[in-house]
């Protein structure tokens, strides 16, 4: 399959550094072999990102908002007036002439640039860059010209959605919803350069009911951009955005079009399902032994956040499972570092217990899972409520227990036992307690997820309590 991606290209010119003195003289686009290197020695690295670059300033005077259409396979030659907005001449030795050419500040360089097309119909950005011949980059700033390749953009531009197309919100609660969408066309997806893949709301206006007050829309009705930089096709793509539902009870259509930014909209909505609630559920996981991943790939199927509950011990035995809840968007939260009965403890060294966790945690996520915490086996009393108290933290623990730690391996009757525990007339705001050892929790976890789903329950993490 013929991939389709943004391509880099650049133009070279010598320019004067010292009266009298020149860099070498090339024709722009030079040899394969020059252009190879100044990609891998100076747009890749750090250095050529911090040289001053200020006397090459320049910008394109023509083009900038022209769109380009091509035909598949097929270029075009497109005239470009690059002005000089530095403070050095530049010293050009164009093919069309044996002399050097010099462009002074504030006048324009006139090139007739050979625009590639690619075989298949899309959208793309033709990214240019301007260099010193034998130097560095003229300006850490690029030319992109809009390219769009005619064809059947409906067989480029073809998607399925891979989330349920059911969510449940409380009303009036926002929360981050993820959309994972697979590319089944035939063009890549970019989230930059001149055509971005976006979510964009069929109908703004009813959009307005949903939008959150944090601005993490784009605009009325842009919802997200892509998170990937490229989708080819077969791949999966990932959107996060937050959502307020409505205070009214009541189930609701939203429609999204996946588009390219002020382009093209695809042909077929994604019409998510919304039912705005009051009930709610928090699914919870402890300790962090066994596999979490199989869990993380569960809720995340879903379009649902968890609480992780985790163990300062378990996590230096797998930093990288805490690494992804945080990376997920789940809610990483405190249950000491040893799994110790609390009551048992002196006050520092039930103080050690919360700080050591914590501080674990920070240092190997980047993030700071204060103040949300839960006793080991639920033990407290009067003095463990004090510490915590003065310390500031917060402890949750269950209305549904599931007591899925009797059952480590994946049996029948641990599937039964757990499912029966975790529906067992739960209140309209629900606490269900498991733990990632339990590879029954594991098998019987989206049957739970259904049950609470087919009545009424929304998802939430404990610090929406």
């Amino acid at each position: 399959m013929t991939k389709t991606k943004t391509k880099q290209r650049l133009f070279i010119f010598t320019v004067s550094i010292l009266s009298g003195f020149f860099l070498s003289s090339v024709d722009y686009f030079a040899t394969p072999k020059f252009n190879i290197f100044l990609q891998a020695d100076s747009f890749n690295s750090q250095s050529a990102k911090n040289i001053n670059t200020k006397p090459y300033d320049y910008e394109l005077v023509n083009g900038k908002d022209k769109i380009i259409h091509l035909k598949p396979s097929a270029g075009k030659i497109v005239p470009l007036k690059i002005k000089n907005t530095g403070k050095m001449s530049w010293n050009i030795n164009l093919k069309s002439s044996k002399n050097i050419t010099p462009i002074a500040p504030g006048k324009t360089l006139n090139l007739n640039e050979n625009i590639p097309s690619r075989a298949i119909a899309g959208f793309y950005t033709e990214t240019i860059t301007p260099a010193v011949a034998d130097s560095k980059w003229t300006n850490n700033n690029t030319i992109d010209l809009g390219v769009i390749v005619d064809g059947d953009f409906e067989k480029s531009y073809q998607f399925e959605l891979q989330n349920p197309a059911l969510l449940s919100l409380m009303n009036k609660v926002t929360k981050q919803i993820t959309l994972k969408i697979k590319n089944t066309g035939t063009a890549t997806w970019f989230n930059h350069g001149r055509f971005p893949i976006v979510l964009k709301a069929a109908d703004k206006f009813a959009a307005a009911d949903f939008k959150p007050n944090d601005n993490s829309w784009l605009a009325d009705d842009i919802i997200a951009t892509m998170k990937e930089p490229e989708i080819e096709p077969g791949q999966i793509a990932t959107f996060n955005f937050n959502m307020t539902a409505p205070a009214m009870i009541a189930d609701y259509e939203f429609k999204f079009n996946l588009a390219i930014k002020d382009g093209y909209a695809f042909k077929d909505p994604i019409v998510l399902g919304i039912s705005v609630i009051t009930k709610k559920v928090a699914l919870t996981f402890d300790d962090g032994y066994g596999d979490i991943g199989a869990f993380l790939d569960i809720l995340n199927v879903q379009n649902i956040r968890g609480t992780f509950f985790m163990l300062g011990d378990a996590a230096e035995k797998n930093p990288d499972g805490m690494r992804r809840i945080v990376n997920e968007g789940h809610l990483l939260a405190n249950h000491s570092y040893g799994h110790p009965d609390f009551r048992t403890l002196n006050d520092d060294q039930i103080r050690w217990q919360l700080n050591q966790t914590r501080e674990y945690m920070k240092n190997i996520t980047g993030k700071d899972i204060y103040p949300y915490f839960r006793y080991p086996y639920g033990a407290m009393n009067d003095r463990t409520n004090t510490i915590l108290h003065e310390e500031g933290w917060i402890y949750f623990n269950w209305t549904q227990d599931t007591l899925d730690w009797h059952y480590h391996e994946n049996t029948d009757a641990g599937r039964k036992h757990i499912y029966y525990a975790a529906i067992s007339n739960p209140p309209d705001t629900s606490i269900v307690l498991m733990h990632t050892m339990s590879k029954s929790t594991v098998a019987v976890l989206p049957d739970i997820i259904q049950w609470y789903r087919d009545h009424g329950y929304a998802f939430i993490t404990v610090d929406q309590l």
